[in-house]
């Protein structure tokens, strides 16, 4: 448990934040080349989603959604 909490600082984590249908999802799914669900409807995705991205060859990123 205390490695797995050391290692958490070494990661950058990234928030998408908006109103709702206004393509957060969408982005996720480019940014993580991921399926989150995504769909052109009002509070269709309302769960939290972390998805791992990586920059280059030693930056990772955890964008929420």
């Amino acid at each position: 448990m205390a490695t797995q909490r050391n290692n958490r600082g070494k990661v950058v984590r990234a928030a998408l934040v908006g109103y709702t249908n206004v393509g957060k999802s969408t982005l996720m799914n480019s940014l993580s080349k991921s399926e989150v669900f995504a769909e052109n409807k009002l509070f269709a995705t309302l769960d939290t989603t972390v998805r791992k991205v990586v920059i280059g060859i030693c930056l990772s990123c955890l964008p929420t959604r």
